[in-house]
């Protein structure tokens, strides 16, 4: 028999777990409640670890979703640094890798996602570096310390956040994209050439369409050499590998969920067994406005998720139909996005395109798919709540029509 239990287990230590946790007892759930996470801190945001705690602007206490008095107060148990390897669904008990067992009611997968491996020789050196966690922020942290450049394999958002962190800090970056363009996979060509334009102004080399085939430590340099498949070697003392993250579904498939690029969640975050949640990253979901599965990689939406799956725990079920939305800070730039840009067939856009504010409308068949905005915050609001409508293009691009009468 099971030496412990909690009415609902989570099986993940970020933020979606943390808010989760929280939604749940401002719902009024008064069962037990126990956060099993595999790295010795509570519930935390990833975002600062490219930019403020990254740069020594902010501590781990503006890190952290909460601090430790919350969870106690609320009655909140979590275990840090323990990993759950075996989910018995049909006797609802957990295995920790300490071999303590824990029974459950309700169990949420929040296991988030883990960083893309490069298979390539030399990832393994002294001075590679990858970011996911803290400790390999703290990691990136002591190597930035010596100065020197960096090479940032890869060219989303995360890897052009971290060139903008290097250059406020003085270092100089590199960022080396396998694609044609930065951002590729994530944004429309346009806003690409944007953030192209901006890390160039800012010092920023970035070489698109190059594979990189090996690092070697070269000791004539006393640098890292990375190899490219064109013959081209660049050196740098830090090398960050950036190239995408993959979900974290093994555990969820040992104990027979059905996964696809994700957990199969419906729209209350429920898989296909009646006690069984997921929420974040880990999640594969149904688009009501896309009409299809996707999984999306973005704080807002683990929230909405963890949000919708406390609802349906605590018995008032409120299915997640929620516009995903999106942001990065880079040098002086807020860039928010909602809704699916790369879907839209035309962009219209409101104000000067490559100034200081400006808006991006991205439509299909008149209806308004995804918007984005450049350091128009309050404006931004209102986009969002546009998203899914019929509109107009000539009044979105007016700057004398307010966004709010179309609402």
């Amino acid at each position: 028999m099971p030496r412990r239990f909690s009415n609902v287990v989570i099986v993940g230590g970020g933020h979606a777990a943390g808010q989760l946790a929280a939604s749940l007892r401002q719902l009024g759930f008064a069962g037990g409640v126990l956060i099993v996470g595999e790295e010795d801190h509570p519930p935390y945001q990833r975002p600062p670890l490219s930019k403020q705690y990254l740069k020594d602007e902010c501590g781990l206490d503006r890190v952290y979703l909460r601090q430790q008095q919350f969870y106690a107060a609320k009655e909140v148990q979590c275990i840090s640094g323990k990993r759950v390897v075996q989910v018995d669904a049909s006797m609802r008990f957990v295995v920790l890798d300490d071999g303590t067992e824990i029974g459950w009611d309700t169990l949420v997968f929040a296991t988030g996602s883990s960083n893309r491996a490069l298979d390539i020789p030399g990832t393994d050196l002294p001075g590679v570096h990858s970011l996911r966690s803290i400790s390999d922020c703290d990691g990136l942290k002591e190597q930035l310390d010596h100065g020197g450049r960096t090479l940032i394999v890869g060219g989303g958002y995360i890897g052009l956040e971290v060139a903008s962190s290097c250059r406020s800090l003085g270092l100089e970056a590199t960022v080396v994209e396998l694609l044609d363009r930065v951002l590729a996979r994530v944004a429309v060509p346009e806003i690409s050439s944007y953030f192209q334009n901006l890390h160039d102004s800012n010092g920023v080399h970035i070489a698109t369409s190059s594979v990189v085939k090996s690092i070697e430590r070269d000791l004539n340099e006393n640098a890292l050499r990375v190899e490219l498949a064109n013959g081209q070697r660049l050196h740098a003392e830090t090398v960050l590998i950036g190239v995408g993250i993959v979900p974290n579904v093994e555990l969820a498939q040992e104990s027979g969920l059905r996964c696809s690029d994700g957990i199969l969640v419906d729209e209350y975050c429920r898989t296909d067994h009646d006690r069984i949640f997921a929420i974040g990253d880990c999640t594969s979901q149904q688009s009501q406005l896309l009409g299809r599965r996707i999984r999306l990689e973005s704080v807002p939406n683990a929230m909405e998720q963890a949000r919708c799956a406390a609802a349906t725990i605590a018995g008032t079920p409120t299915p997640n139909h929620s516009i995903p939305w999106f942001w990065s800070d880079q040098y002086d730039v807020k860039f928010q996005m909602a809704g699916f840009p790369t879907e839209g067939e035309a962009m219209v856009v409101r104000g000067e395109f490559g100034g200081k504010t400006f808006m991006n409308f991205h439509l299909a068949n008149g209806q308004l798919v995804g918007a984005s905005a450049v350091n128009s915050p309050g404006e931004f609001l209102v986009a969002r709540r546009l998203i899914g409508k019929t509109l107009d293009p000539k009044k979105l691009s007016d700057p004398n029509t307010e966004l709010k009468s179309l609402v």
